[in-house]
């Protein structure tokens, strides 16, 4: 080891923090996080304070991309060309920036998200905004660094004679820190300085009444004015965009919906693509085709999106179409604000009044600076014409003191003796030319002389009286802004608007029959396919699959699926593809975000949520929970929680029943019990339930039914080894909760099960037909004798030895 080479041990985690540390305050001051004066980054500001040298301004000629990024890297910026030249597009594009910093030429992106021409294709120079946030940069204004590599040097902050950071807003990430700042309305912006500046006092609330809401500039609405006074009181919070909506009616086809001004930051060919596939999914009824007709009328920031709707619809119809379209796309989105700037070096969440504050004391520093070395210009001026003067009095021994002197040092020697000149103003009069010596070219000077003595008086005016300086600010600032002042682009709506959709409302009414296989398949069947079914062992299945069950609907009815898990989805019946019935069925997880771990165990029509009626549940050990069904409804498409479960415990049926009905449960051992609905009181959502029936240890409940109080009924249960029973009503008496139930089938061996078990109302007058699985496999239809049996159990399907039926398919009453 040389001498040079020292080790030092140190604790890796302090090791890195420390270094972590560092990098985080690197990105924070000098990458992703504004300066709350300037309201610009430091790559921005590189961009623009390399322009401004180069001469690239509005009033000359553009420059190529590639040359004002390859200036900024290597003298200010050493970061790559590909994270400059994004900068520079961003600071260039109207949709971004309501005052855009560079004046670009050629393919800068669109509002569609098209990708900017590479810079060596597209030409750029500074605004005439841009020249606003430097003006003055040469008057010693702002404190001048060395760049990187101590070549040159750069400010550390622009003069921005207008408050930059409000008017075009900000966002970045940083490390621990984001800043999300929207822009603003400048009019607005600097009327809200302008009362700072007369009343430093003035309140937050006050500063809202001027600022009322960000301005975008793509226009889109505004929602939400208490949100919107969150975020200018405590730095964060959100609030509602939305796309402008206008009805027209063509004189041929049906109405039309029209979008435009959309949402700040949307894309627009994603809402384009979003709304077609609604139309292609035929998630609500009524639109017939969506068109993007924007064209160069409209402007980079505007847009005109058509959505074509069919004849004949109501009021109600067309507001639940828009009501949906506002929210299932970004027609309608949220700006989520968070007010980070750096202030003195450092992140602050900063309210109105911050903002507004810390740019007025820039503007104070900027005015005093620039007044500072005017007036010090002024003196070094008003010195030399003082000495003009002296000189011009005694014009006659300074030309004869001149024409003697040996050399320049000696006439300044002897112009310092004789005319009791300072050195600056013996050599200035060296410098002047013989045409100066004019009478005119005399009296200019005395009168220069007046006015500078005019112009450091006002000048050491405005530094001794913060009063003055205040007032020299508020005048420029009005005076800026008149070149950038507008109307609002982003109308205001007080309250976010109620997006009411009714999907049905909107679909026509039809009755179907929605069919579940065990597998997980699906499909929605109309009346008159199913009334055309005559043979059950038509179904097409796959191998080992089965139909689960087959529900009556209308298509305007939503259907509730609850999992085993406990858990269940919300889903229109028109959403569920329609199909024939030799048709497998769309898989489930295609029409619902069901999990391979999720089994549908229940499927229920519901027309009405506000109907008098409950969701009673029925677990494998032997719980049961009732709940009011208005607790059910939900506009969520993913799986929502119906009920708590016990470890190891899952769901086995749902129905809907009223106070005035009884409900049966059916046991894998044969067990039937028959209890009133008071019996299991009414409960939230997210509880357990009761107990409801008793089990054996190797017992579970299969399924439950609802029956009218006084409704005569029969359970068919069906064994696995290809024999069932009729049990009437007769022989099922009342239990009380908590009973084991009466037990329907004695005879069962230790390893036997009940496959299932039916429930037919009143007493049936014509055979049941069916089918069932053998072994998972083969499907075999049968016939049963519905009159009740005997004590012994009837066969419904010859079996062998080793064969056992897994699954009985009955078709729903026509």
């Amino acid at each position: 080891m040389s001498n040079t080479e020292k080790t030092i041990l140190t604790d890796i985690s302090e090791l890195l923090g420390d270094r972590f540390g560092r990098y985080s305050k690197y990105t924070i001051q000098h990458r992703a996080i504004p300066d709350a004066r300037d309201g610009l980054k430091p790559v921005q500001r590189r961009i623009l304070y390399a322009m401004y040298l180069a001469g690239n301004t509005h009033d000359k000629g553009y420059r190529k991309s590639a040359k004002t990024v390859g200036d900024v890297m290597g003298n200010y910026h050493p970061h790559g060309d590909s994270s400059i030249y994004e900068a520079m597009v961003h600071l260039a594009q109207p949709f971004k920036t309501n005052q855009p910093l560079i004046d670009g030429h050629g393919n800068w992106g669109s509002i569609d998200k098209d990708p900017p021409a590479a810079m060596r294709y597209t030409e750029a120079r500074l605004s005439p905004y841009a020249l606003e946030l430097l003006a003055d940069i040469k008057k010693d204004t702002v404190r001048m660094v060395p760049n990187f590599d101590e070549t040159t040097t750069e400010p550390i902050v622009l003069p921005a004679r207008l408050p930059n950071l409000l008017i075009n807003g900000a966002s970045g990430i940083a490390s621990g820190f984001a800043t999300n700042i929207p822009p603003h309305n400048p009019k607005d912006v600097v009327e809200a300085c302008t009362v700072y500046l007369k009343n430093k006092n003035v309140t937050n609330e006050e500063l809202i009444e001027i600022i009322k809401a960000p301005d975008f500039p793509t226009g889109c609405e505004v929602m939400d004015t208490d949100g919107i006074r969150a975020i200018y009181t405590t730095g964060s919070g959100s609030f509602v965009m939305s796309a402008r909506m206008e009805r027209e009616q063509p004189k041929k086809g049906g109405p039309q919906l029209v979008f435009s001004h959309l949402p700040y930051n949307a894309v627009k060919q994603q809402i384009v693509v979003a709304l077609q596939e609604i139309v292609l999914n035929r998630d609500i009824e009524g639109i017939v085709e969506v068109r993007d007709e924007t064209d160069r009328k409209h402007g980079m920031t505007g847009a005109r999106i058509v959505v074509e709707l069919k004849r004949g619809l109501t009021e109600d119809q067309m507001d639940s179409i828009v009501a949906y379209l506002y929210k299932n796309t970004d027609l309608m989105s949220y700006y989520r604000a968070n007010m980070t700037a750096i202030v003195n070096g450092s992140p602050e969440k900063m309210d109105l009044k911050k903002f507004v504050a810390a740019y007025i004391e820039h503007q104070r520093e900027i005015i005093r600076n620039r007044t500072q070395f005017d007036l010090n210009k002024a003196k070094e001026r008003f010195h030399i014409v003082e000495g003009y003067i002296k000189a011009l009095d005694s014009l006659d021994e300074v030309i004869a003191i001149i024409r003697g002197s040996k050399d320049r040092k000696d006439a300044v020697e002897q112009l310092i003796s004789r005319i009791e000149l300072t050195e600056i103003q013996a050599n200035a009069i060296l410098d002047l030319r013989l045409y100066r010596l004019t009478n005119m070219e005399i009296d200019s000077f005395k009168k220069e002389w007046e006015d500078l003595q005019r112009i450091i008086r006002k000048l050491e005016g405005i530094l001794s009286s913060a009063t003055k300086l205040d007032k020299v600010i508020e005048r420029e600032l009005s005076e800026f802004v008149k070149n950038y002042t507008y109307e609002r682009l982003s109308p205001i709506k007080e309250e976010v608007k109620q997006l009411n959709v009714d999907v049905s409302m909107t679909i026509p009414e039809e009755d179907v029959y929605v069919v579940l296989t065990r597998n997980g398949y699906i499909k929605r069947l109309s009346k008159r396919a199913y009334m055309g079914i005559e043979r059950i062992e038509g179904i097409n299945l796959k191998l080992g699959d089965s139909v689960q069950t087959t529900v009556s609907a209308k298509t305007t009815d939503t259907l509730l699926l609850f999992t085993s898990s406990g858990s269940y989805y919300s889903l229109l019946a028109y959403r569920v593809p329609e199909g024939k019935w030799k048709d497998e069925g769309s898989p489930l997880h295609t029409v619902l975000p069901v999990g391979n771990e999720d089994k549908i165990v229940a499927i229920l029509p519901i027309e009405d949520f506000e109907a008098e009626l409950s969701l009673c549940f029925l677990t494998a050990q032997g719980m049961a929970k009732k709940t009011s069904l208005k607790e059910y409804k939900t506009d969520r498409s993913v799986a929502v929680r119906a009920l708590k479960l016990k470890d190891k415990d899952e769901l086995r049926d749902v129905f809907a029943a009223n106070e005035d009905e009884r409900f049966i449960t059916v046991t894998e051992r044969g067990f039937v019990g028959l209890y009133d609905q008071p019996d299991v009181p009414l409960a939230g959502k997210n509880t357990l339930g009761v107990k409801v029936i008793s089990l054996s240890r190797n017992d579970s409940v299969l399924q439950g039914y609802r029956v009218g109080k006084d409704t005569p009924f029969q359970v068919i249960l069906f064994e696995q080894h290809g024999y069932y029973r009729i049990v009437p009503s007769q022989r099922l008496p009342g239990k009380k909760r908590g009973n084991k139930g009466t037990q329907a089938w004695k005879s069962l061996k230790s390893e036997d099960r009940i496959v299932t078990g039916l429930l037919a109302h009143g007493m049936l007058q014509r055979p049941l037909a069916g089918a069932y699985i053998v072994d998972g496999r083969q499907l075999e239809k049968f016939e049963l004798d519905v009159t009740p049996t005997a004590a012994l159990p009837v066969q419904y399907a010859p079996l062998d030895l080793h064969s056992v039926v897994t699954d009985i398919i009955t078709m729903p009453q026509k």
